[in-house]
């Protein structure tokens, strides 16, 4: 792509510099091909201090040295200027396409160690500006303008009007200038807040000053308006900040609002994915991985399905049935429990990225994006290995579920109720499944219901704003991207009570009874509380780290 070429059309050096630690040296006006105008500045640390960040305000005049647009706190920031640095002349900031002359001030000046300096004078603090402050220019050209203007109204119009009709067009005239210019002050001081908003916002992302950047952005979204892809491009920068500093309920929901846009979706999954695979409830016990990599489970333990006490490296688990699956940061697996068909028998695969369990079967995807599955496989639901490109694994019951990166979705096992009728789905974000029902959370936050309605399961179809889903014997759990979940279907147990949670990162469901994970780590259960299974409550150390970013 061709680097776009600028002609300065006014160039101004500033010889009475104040007592600003930082001189403006000079101010230039350009012009691009296309005829829009940005402005650069020359500047120069005058102090013995780094200078991190600086701040001016510049008042653009058109070429009658009318006033176009008044910006403030224009920010230079993360300069890190050392004493006695030229600096700045690599920025150009926009400005309106009339102008043709500017006037800056120094506005505010923050240093590296954390001290800072505030021009008590400033002349553009509001939107007046002398003829003194500007000089002999300013005179000369607002006596053009003068002369001008005088010559225009002499030649004016040439038939004679009463004063009645005279006075009724400049009452008109004057009354269509005053809405015009109301209307248009309005708009122009709109665009130029938001343009200074803009910048700082965006000039801290550039910066990767992350923790400052979120917040900025956000504020942008909520008080501007955007269109098309810039509306697109203030959500998805806003939520890699916030994912950046870990605030991935944050993160969550703008990536969200951005649909497919850029890498909206991939990290939206690993969001989802990383803080869903935490917790894991089976048919009648619970599981959670600590942030320490050991895992705690409660509930049921005929079976051994609870013996997670020597597991160590772990960053997911699974409850099937009866049994649970651990997987280490490294791709490997631990599994202990039912192992009637094999279920169990998984120590020795590797380069696993993430793993499910269904009431007799385990099956996992491969960073390859393959799948490998095994145990009871009466219905088909462990025929999985011509799979490929696969980004989420969903089991339950006697069938397997699969989300390919490109949105399109598998199903393998058993389909009494429809729940792997699946084929031609596309555009799907996240999967969830349970014995009788599949649940599809598209990008746009849409849902969709397979499989039975016995109890209004699909009553959830009209929900929005959703990003993830889980799924129990004969009911539906949906999480909204403001960390809101709301359930459908039976409610027997009150493992549908889920109305008063909140900053809610991740859902999982068991036969009877439903775990949920804050963002801030703690962990709710509701549900049948049989064999104290709901204890899980308990743990600590809980929570999704260093969730990797596609930029």
């Amino acid at each position: 792509m061709a680097e776009t070429t600028y002609k300065v059309i006014k160039r101004t050096e500033y010889e009475n510099r104040g007592d600003a630690p930082v001189y403006i040296d000079t101010s230039e006006v350009m012009l691009d091909e296309s005829g829009g105008a940005v402005m650069k500045l020359k500047l120069y640390n005058n102090c013995g201090k780094t200078v991190r960040s600086a701040y001016f305000n510049a008042g653009c005049f058109d070429s009658s040295l009318n006033l176009c647009i008044q910006l403030k706190n224009v920010p230079y920031v993360n300069v890190n200027a050392k004493a006695a640095v030229v600096f700045g002349d690599t920025q150009l900031v926009e400005v309106p396409r009339e102008t043709r002359s500017v006037f800056v001030e120094v506005a505010k000046v923050l240093f590296e160690d954390g001290s800072s300096w505030v021009n008590p004078n400033q002349s553009l603090a509001e939107n007046i500006v002398s003829e003194e402050q500007l000089g002999e220019e300013w005179k000369r050209l607002r006596l053009t303008k003068e002369i001008k203007d005088k010559n225009a109204a002499k030649s004016g119009f040439k038939k004679k009007m009463s004063e009645n009709k005279k006075l009724a067009v400049i009452f008109a005239a004057v009354a269509a200038i005053a809405l015009i210019a109301a209307g248009g002050a309005a708009v122009s001081k709109h665009f130029s807040e938001r343009q200074l908003d803009y910048k700082t916002a965006m000039n801290y992302y550039i910066n990767r000053d992350y923790a400052a950047a979120a917040p900025a952005l956000a504020e942008l979204d909520e008080n501007y308006f955007f269109f098309g892809n810039d509306k697109n491009d203030v959500r998805y920068s806003a939520a890699i900040a916030y994912m950046n500093t870990g605030d991935y309920l944050s993160a969550a929901k703008y990536f969200l609002s951005c649909g497919d846009y850029k890498n909206s979706v991939a990290n939206l999954r690993n969001i989802l994915n990383s803080s869903g695979r935490l917790i894991a409830a089976g048919y009648n016990h619970s599981a959670a991985a600590k942030k320490d990599g050991t895992v705690i489970a409660e509930g049921d333990n005929s079976y051994g399905q609870c013996g997670v006490s020597d597991w160590s490296r772990v960053i997911g688990v699974a409850a099937g049935g009866n049994h649970t699956v651990g997987m280490t940061y490294d791709g490997m697996l631990y599994a202990c429990g039912d192992n009637e068909y094999g279920q169990c028998d998984v120590s020795g695969w590797t380069d696993i990225v993430a793993v499910a369990t269904g009431e007799k079967h385990t099956a996992a995807v491969k960073a390859n994006g393959r799948v490998i599955a095994r145990g009871n496989n009466e219905y088909g639901q462990c025929d999985v290995q011509e799979w490929s490109d696969v980004v989420q694994i969903a089991a339950a019951g006697n069938h397997t579920i699969g989300l390919r990166r490109d949105g399109t979705v598998l199903a393998a096992g058993w389909d009494q109720y429809g729940q792997c009728d699946v084929e031609g789905e596309t555009g799907v974000l996240y999967i969830a499944t349970g014995s009788k029902n599949t649940v599809l959370v598209k990008n746009d936050g849409s849902v969709k219901v397979l499989g039975d309605d016995s109890f209004s399961q699909k009553k959830a179809e009209g929900e929005k704003n959703v990003i993830a889903a889980a799924v129990g014997t004969d009911y539906i759990i949906l999480l909204s991207a403001d960390g809101k979940a709301q359930s459908f279907g039976s409610n027997g147990s009150n493992q549908g009570s889920v109305g008063l949670w909140s900053d809610i990162l991740a859902v999982t469901c068991g036969n009877n009874h439903t775990l949920g994970l804050s963002d801030s780590g703690q962990i709710y259960a509701v549900g049948d509380g049989g064999d104290n299974k709901l204890k899980i409550t308990a743990a600590e150390n809980i929570g999704p780290e260093n969730i990797p970013v596609v930029e």
